[in-house]
């Protein structure tokens, strides 16, 4: 029994620790105890609303607050599931601790500064610790004195402890529009090392999707961490903090190439940083830095000019602390020019900035952690090839509302890399100073100095602005270029004297003064004077100015004269009037007489009149409508074109039409002609958006006739649509439909009769399909012919880019089933049968198309009676043979007994002009068949274009030709050193040069027939041609078989030869002896010289005289009486009468004269001069009575002679011409 107590005695105590382990544990009933002796024990420093669940599994308490001298603590609810047998293995291990609706409050009060150091204690864990899920949701800590600290929506964490080593297996953290992810280690003892990495993510509506991969490294006194942002743009940010519990410093420092600001958030300016390097350190009570840019604007459809501009280099220094920012130093450079590649360039690889190394990162402890600025960190405003340099120095705060200082100052600025057309050298200095807070506003800027020259002109100004919230205040504001002047002075808006703010007081008073507007803006010329003025209320202004100026011109524009005035008050019921006039206005190559226009009426109600009077005709315009709210809406009231030679066109109705700050609004604005009308709709927002419509309804096609834009009589209607709308220069949709369901054109046949052509299903449709426009056409002609094409042009969406570069890929179809119609259209220049068909697949540039296809003939020829030649088996083959490389074509033709075939690249230079490289080879072609001309050759020709000049070599050989011509045109031409002076027509545009060098060889069946020659020519004569110089020739051609024939009488050609040495083709030399034999003589002439300039001789055996020998060969017998000596004038006789020409002339008055009267004498008779030569014929009338007639062939004057034997050798002689007359007594003696 005593053995029992004391077993008792000894195990009750154990026995009531695992009674009160048990219910305190196990149930929730001892869970509630051990809460209730909590919140009693803690002295109101503890509070728990209820609690649920077990201590040994899982509990939850709800309504937790804790009150502390530092800080509060409300938590919502707080949830843990653990496991307590893990005790047994030295570990605690926690499943879930969630907790939800944490606020947290920082009492200032609590805050007792020291002055001790914070060492960071040194922890080993006696056991092991294990958390498996960590969430808290909804944490809310509020900082001191009101400063908010976000909200955190989850914190997440997954980590075993061990002794004094802690390693995250994940942590997550989100706030509003933030999460953050992270993985790593943590030290308990020494300095606490810590080792984490992990992602960063931010999504806000204006800066878009922000990620970034970070690494903290180091001890927690000393961290050192690399962010490497990914989105928007590539960066890497270099930050490393010291003693975050002390005198905490931090330092970080930044560099990249080539960013856009746009991908940044989208609101900013379309500005390109090519490179940026900031450098910034600080501690808790401010930071300094430095900050270098270089940068540019980038190409945007609202501000594409903006491209153009040069890049700026910025250099600044700046501190401040939360209160505000200093910027003790800010120099921007303007560059001359694009910065060179190199500049923009990163000396890194691609993507983030390199990786960082030890040098990389910046040291903590090592001094000036900013980094030290020397004298080539500073930009050097006067480095050549740059465009100037601005200043600025200042300061901006933000405690208290918004607050600046600054002054800036330009040296040398040249606005021309910005603005091309601007040249000058400014000098500014311009202070400026204001505040901002809540809705009260003030700013004052003053322009200190300006000085300089502006477009070669000395420029000037000075003045000041102060703006508030209740107006703007503009002080004696002066610009001054060269003899022109603008100032502005006066008020706008602001309040009374007396400061009560009861009126609203505006007294504005501008004046603009030039004799030479091209002082202010480049390209102009003109005097001008502008006087306005502004008073009364800022809510009903009063206003007036006048207007004058003369001889304006800007660029291709011209204004001669223009004047105007206007008064009025801007209120809803104010009366306004305006009027300006001017003369001589031409705007490129439209003219107008005169310009008018008048203004009448009331703000909300008034109408506008103009007229506009050319010499291609005028335009009447009427505008009725109203202002109100800085909208003006109204309508088109009335539209009269009348244009010529394209009539009048009228407004079918009134339109509505809208102007405001959301942009323009246009309702569907009617012209109409007859049965035609033309319809625009279109509008314009400030955001870039456009739209454009148009429609075309009934046009008749005669009207183009009428108008002299066609030369043939045309009938039909057309009916289309446009369909447009984009942003900027970007169209994102377009669609169009032209229509002509019946086309009808009258041509007149061979005979003169009307014929008419018809077309059926004409159609057009443009349509913009992905970025590309896609074109469809169509006809159908009245024999079942057709045309189909579908052309697209890629990339067509940007109309700022040049349209020449623009790809193009398409199919054009063409089945023609009889080709006779194509004689009426040639007028019959060609008369081509049967049926063509063939495919072509267009590909290339908008600038230089390729094709690559055929085009076959079958079942018919080609007529063409210029030459009388019928082209047969007519294809045509075209391919393209390689990008950059043209086309290669070949064209097959028969003709007679022989076919030509022609093989040729054809291609495009660079410069623009063409490159052709053809070879024309065949046999036996025949190029002319008429009752003058059969000509067959066989031709072996290369032709090329290249470097704009043509060159054309090779060889023709001519194997058979008849040549018979009976008769010349007798019509006229011009010498070729005839100049016409003012002929009334336009130059003719200049051909392409050509140098050619061909050799023609004539073969042995070349027959010829003409002027009384006949025979076969033989030989070869190289023919070269040159810009600049006559045809010429170099070879010989020699006639054999030749006759000459005279009257029907036939001189033997002997020796016949045309030599050609390289001059003229048209006056080669000349070696010909013609002859005529009988049974007891022979009679000739020998030709020697060139064409032009010809030697004749005659000759005869046995000797006879001159005027014999060529009665002989004329008349083909002698003449008695021919007893007058000539000698050599015979030659020029001969030649004068046409000799040349088979003595047409002669043989004519022989005829005739020989026939009708039984003549005496026919001879030749020389005058003083060489060229005074008659042919003479004479009849004795009696034995005492001789008369005789002469014809000068040179001067075509005749002469008529009589002589009278009076007694034993005394006679009288008389003469009578057209220009002299005369009578002689002649006495001779015999001896």
């Amino acid at each position: 029994m005593k053995r029992w107590r004391v077993v008792s005695l000894l195990f009750l105590p154990v026995l009531v620790v695992l009674a009160a382990l048990v219910f305190l544990g196990l149930t929730e009933r001892g869970l509630r105890q051990l809460a209730r002796t909590a919140v009693g024990v803690s002295g109101g420093t503890l509070a728990i609303e209820d609690v649920q669940g077990r201590l040994f599994g899982t509990w939850q308490l709800d309504g937790l607050r804790v009150q502390t001298a530092a800080a509060d603590l409300a938590c919502k609810k707080i949830v843990m599931q653990w496991q307590p047998l893990a005790l047994l293995h030295g570990t605690v291990r926690i499943v879930k601790l969630h907790g939800e609706g944490v606020d947290v409050r920082i009492k200032e009060e609590g805050m007792t500064p020291g002055n001790s150091p914070f060492v960071l204690p040194d922890i080993l864990l006696p056991l092991g610790f294990a958390l498996t899920t960590f969430e808290l949701e909804d944490l809310y800590i509020h900082g001191v004195a009101g400063v908010e600290i976000p909200p955190i929506d989850w914190i997440s964490l997954d980590l075993v402890a061990e002794r004094d080593h802690v390693a995250l297996k994940g942590v997550e953290v989100r706030i509003p529009d933030t999460s953050v992810h992270m993985q790593g280690s943590v030290g308990l003892g020494g300095q606490w090392p810590l080792d984490l990495r992990g992602q960063w993510r931010m999504e806000e509506k204006n800066t878009g999707l922000l990620t970034a991969d970070f690494v903290i490294r180091g001890v927690v006194t000393d961290l050192v961490a690399q962010i490497d942002l990914l989105t928007p743009v590539k960066t890497r940010v270099n930050f490393a903090c010291s003693d975050p519990f002390g005198a905490l410093r931090w330092q970080a420092d930044t560099t990249r190439f080539q960013v856009r600001l746009t991908e940044i958030n989208p609101d900013w300016p379309d500005l390109v940083l090519a490179s940026f390097d900031i450098r910034a350190s600080g501690t808790t009570d401010g930071y300094q830095g430095t900050a270098q840019l270089k940068g540019g604007w980038e190409h945007s459809e609202s501000r594409s000019h903006l491209a153009y501009l040069p890049q700026t280099q910025v250099h600044a220094e700046f501190s401040g602390d939360s209160a505000g920012l200093e910027v003790s130093s800010l120099i921007a450079q303007l560059a001359a020019g694009a910065v060179p590649d190199k500049d923009v360039s990163s000396p890194r690889e691609p993507g983030i900035a390199g990786a960082v190394t030890d040098r990389d990162v910046l040291n903590p402890r090592e001094p000036g952690m900013a980094g030290a600025v020397t004298d080539r960190d500073v930009l050097n405003p006067r480095e050549p090839g740059m465009a100037g340099a601005v200043t600025a120095r200042g300061t901006i705060g933000w405690q208290d509302g918004l607050r600046w200082q600054v002054e800036l100052e330009g040296k040398d600025v040249d606005p021309e890399p910005y603005f091309p057309d601007w040249k000058g050298r400014i000098n500014t200095r311009i202070n400026t100073s204001g505040w901002l807070q809540g809705d009260d506003f003030l700013s004052e800027t003053q322009l200190m100095a300006l000085d300089g020259n502006l477009l070669g002109y000395p420029l000037a100004g000075s003045g000041s602005v102060t703006v508030d919230g209740k107006g703007v205040q503009a002080k004696e504001l002066l610009l001054r270029s060269g003899e022109s002047e603008l100032t502005v002075t006066g008020t706008v808006g602001t309040a009374s004297k007396d400061g009560t703010g009861a009126t609203s007081a505006m007294d504005l008073q501008v004046h603009f003064d030039t004799k030479n507007l091209g002082n202010m803006l480049p390209e102009a010329a003109g005097a001008a004077h502008l006087q306005a003025s502004f008073q009364g209320s800022r809510e009903a202004p009063e206003f007036s100015f006048e207007l004058a100026a003369s001889e304006l011109s800007y660029q291709d524009n011209v204004l001669q004269s223009l004047t105007g005035s206007g008064q009025g008050t801007f209120s809803q019921q104010g009366e306004v009037a305006m009027k300006l006039t001017g003369e001589g206005m031409r705007a490129g190559t439209v003219v107008f007489t005169s310009l008018a226009a008048e203004l009448g009426g009331t703000v909300a109600h008034h109408q506008l009149q103009a007229t506009l009077t050319g010499a291609a005709g005028d335009m009447d315009l009427v505008l009725a409508g109203g202002l109100a709210a800085w909208s003006w809406q109204g309508e088109v009231h009335d539209l009269l074109l009348r244009l010529d030679p394209y009539g009048k066109w009228q407004l079918k109705s009134p339109t509505l039409l809208r102007i405001d700050g959301e942009g323009v609004d246009l309702a569907s604005v009617c012209l109409e002609q007859g049965t035609a009308s033309l319809c625009l709709q279109g509008g314009w927002q400030p955001s870039g958006e456009w739209q454009l419509d148009a429609d075309l309804d009934s046009f008749a096609c005669g009207l183009l006739y009428q108008w002299h834009l066609v030369s043939l009589p045309i009938e039909g209607r057309v009916t289309a649509f446009v369909r447009t709308a984009g942003v900027g220069a970007r169209l994102v949709k377009g669609e169009s439909r032209f229509s002509v369901p019946e086309l009808q054109i009258s041509v007149e046949d061979e005979d003169g009769r009307e014929q008419l052509l018809h077309w059926t299903d004409n159609l057009l449709t443009l349509e913009l399909v992905d970025s590309n426009l896609v074109s469809i056409a169509k006809s159908r002609f009245q024999d079942g012919s057709a045309i189909d094409a579908t052309i697209t042009v890629g990339q067509f969406s940007d109309l700022s880019s040049s349209w020449e570069e623009l790809p193009i890929q398409g199919e054009i179809g063409l089945d023609v089933k009889n080709l006779a119609s194509i004689a009426v259209l040639s007028n019959y220049a060609v008369k081509p049968t049967g049926t063509m068909k063939g495919t072509f697949a267009v590909q290339g540039l908008l600038r230089n198309p390729r094709l690559i296809g055929e085009l076959r003939q079958t079942q018919g020829n080609i007529f063409i009676p210029a030459t009388g030649i019928t082209l047969e088996e007519l294809l045509l083959s075209v391919m393209v043979k390689g990008e950059g490389e043209g086309m290669h074509l070949i064209l097959d033709a028969a003709s007679g007994p022989g076919k030509i075939k022609i093989v040729g690249d054809v291609a495009r230079e660079e410069q623009g002009g063409w490159l052709v490289d053809a070879n024309a080879t065949g046999k036996e072609f025949e190029v002319a068949h008429l009752p003058e001309y059969e000509i067959v050759i066989d031709p072996d020709l290369r032709f090329t274009v290249r470097k704009g000049a043509m060159q054309l070599n090779g060889k023709v050989l001519v194997p058979r030709a008849s040549i018979t011509i009976t008769e010349v045109d007798s019509s006229v031409t011009a010498s070729g050193d005839v100049i016409v002076v003012d002929d009334g027509k336009e130059g003719k545009r200049k051909d392409l040069p050509l140098n050619a060098s061909v050799i023609v060889e004539l073969g042995p069946d070349v027959a010829i027939d003409a002027f009384g020659l006949k025979g076969r020519l033989l030989g070869s004569v190289t023919v070269n041609d040159a810009p600049g110089l006559p045809l010429s020739g170099k070879g010989s051609l020699t006639v054999h078989y030749g006759i000459f024939v005279v009257r029907d009488r036939p001189l033997d050609i002997s020796r016949g030869r045309f030599f050609f040495l390289g001059g003229p083709l048209d006056n080669p030399g000349v070696d010909v002896l013609a002859q005529k034999k009988n049974k007891n003589k022979t009679v000739g002439v020998i030709a020697s010289g060139t064409v032009n300039d010809m030697d004749l001789k005659l000759f005869s055996d046995p000797p006879m005289a001159e005027s014999d020998i060529l009665t002989e060969l004329l008349a083909g017998r002698s003449y008695s009486g021919t007893s007058h000596q000539v000698g050599s004038m015979v030659g020029a006789v001969a030649t004068g009468i046409g000799l040349e020409q088979g003595g047409a002339f002669v043989e004519n008055i022989l005829s005739s004269l020989q026939d009708q009267f039984a003549l005496n004498d026919i001879y030749v008779e020389s005058g003083a001069n060489s060229s005074d030569v008659s042919l003479m014929i004479g009849k004795e009338l009696s034995k005492d009575l001789y008369i005789s007639y002469g014809y000068d062939p040179f001067t075509s004057a005749g002469m008529f002679k009589a002589r009278y034997d009076l007694w034993k050798g005394l006679s009288v002689e008389t003469e009578v011409g057209a220009d002299k007359s005369g009578a002689d007594l002649l006495w001779s003696i015999e001896k």
